[in-house]
């Protein structure tokens, strides 16, 4: 182990301090966010491009989730029994390579498959990480090595917002490509497409188990339950639940509620995008400060997304451009400072055999609204407008908040005292 970074340093230190592995897979997913990035600022457009409708639109974004739903679990087993490198490295190749077939798909039907395949990769790669992060780190650096990976790629997705907003206009100056068509969009997503295939390259370089420990990329998964276990996994998937249902409805379209209640352009939006993902990334890196002064992580992804909530309501019926922006950016960076904490605290509340399967499961309830939130949420937009959406995605997110202090806070009580009696009987 490389060491313990100083908790009262630079936020920036820790990074030097983290093991090899943690290193690689940072890299990997600063590429990772960098092509997402660039996917998600203009996919929506360049759907709408094609000639398809709003409705469409709903069923393309819904169906990754319905991958999801329906492979997440066997995927979560399948990272346990195989090992997070091996999965993570499968995830990727599979989720950019299918989402070639999705740029240059001529039937929806085809495009629909790829979408799924798409879905099926991303989770296989993102199930994996957290539990690969849990077992190269120590309980000292966690909580700054998971809010670093969630930074790093957010602040990654800064940069692939910026450049992206300003590839339309660069490309009708060098090749007289007409932005907003769908051909300016997909040379767009094919450059993400790439970022992203670069990921490979750390992936495949990092080592199956940490330095001085058993391979634990060797140990089978346990199958069994301890009494009890169920209902603590439960708990820790709710408000997954209701806050993927929240954020379904109504952040997938954020580029369209700026294009459609404030008539901004694309370079606009790159630089909206841009600037909210620099500003959540020094945020999140917060995260693990709030958690010491409030002595509890549960208790800080209370206040962060009590924070978020505010801001939400404020972004959708702010009158004025400006206060929306702010809005917006506050929005982002009180909610993904919660991120790190809670996913911290689901692996270190996990057993180390069942921690793909939990991590899957956690997927599975985050990605369970976005099988339908996004369908309903076209259905909306083109009846009622925004307004409505941004209302159910507060309730959702206020009831996640309740379930947190009702459920989560007791059991986060009970772990550290009983990880307190283990650590005296040794």
């Amino acid at each position: 182990m490389a060491g313990t970074p100083n908790s009262g340093g630079s936020i920036f230190r820790p990074f030097t301090a983290f093991q090899r592995n943690a290193k690689l897979l940072m890299l990997a997913v600063f590429l990772d966010g960098m092509a997402y990035a660039f996917v998600s600022l203009f996919f929506n457009f360049f759907i709408l491009a094609r000639g398809y409708d709003l409705g469409f639109l709903g069923t393309v974004n819904s169906i990754p989730a319905i991958s999801v739903l329906a492979l997440g679990i066997p995927l979560g087993r399948l990272a346990d029994r195989i090992g997070y490198r091996t999965s993570m490295v499968l995830g990727i190749a599979a989720a950019y390579l299918s989402f070639l077939v999705v740029m240059f798909a001529t039937s929806p039907a085809v495009l629909l498959g790829a979408m799924a395949l798409q879905g099926a990769g991303s989770i296989l790669y993102y199930l994996s990480v957290y539990p690969f992060l849990m077992r190269h780190s120590g309980a000292e650096e966690r909580p700054l090595l998971f809010s670093s990976n969630v930074a790093l790629q957010i602040l990654a997705g800064a940069g692939g917002n910026l450049v992206a907003g300003q590839l339309p206009a660069w490309l009708k100056a060098a090749w007289n490509i007409a932005p907003g068509t769908a051909e300016s969009y997909r040379i767009v997503l094919f450059v993400g497409l790439l970022w992203g295939l670069l990921a490979l390259i750390p992936l495949l370089l990092l080592r199956n188990f940490p330095a001085n420990s058993a391979p634990v990329e060797e140990r089978k998964p346990d199958p069994t339950w301890e009494p009890g276990e169920k209902g603590r996994v439960f708990r820790m998937c709710l408000p997954h639940l209701l806050i993927g249902f929240g954020a379904a409805l109504l952040i997938p379209y954020l580029n369209l509620f700026f294009r459609q209640r404030f008539s901004a352009t694309d370079s606009m939006l790159g630089v909206i995008f841009s600037a909210s993902a620099v500003i959540t990334g020094m945020a999140t890196m917060l995260a693990p400060r709030i958690s010491r002064r409030l002595g509890s992580k549960i208790r800080a992804v209370i206040v962060t997304q009590t924070g978020s909530l505010a801001f939400l309501l404020i972004l959708g019926f702010a009158p004025f451009f400006p206060a929306a922006v702010v809005a917006f950016f506050l929005r982002a960076g009180l909610m993904n400072m919660s991120v790190p904490l809670y996913s911290a605290f689901c692996m270190e509340s996990s057993p180390e055999g069942k921690r793909g399967v939990i991590s899957s499961l956690l997927q599975v309830a985050w990605q369970a609204g976005w099988a339908v939130g996004p369908m309903i949420s076209g259905f909306v937009q083109a009846r009622w407008g925004f307004a409505p959406l941004f209302l159910a995605t507060g309730g959702f997110y206020l009831a996640a908040i309740a379930v947190h202090w009702r459920f989560l806070i007791p059991m986060e009580a009970k772990h550290s005292l009983s990880g307190m009696e283990e650590m005296q009987s040794r």
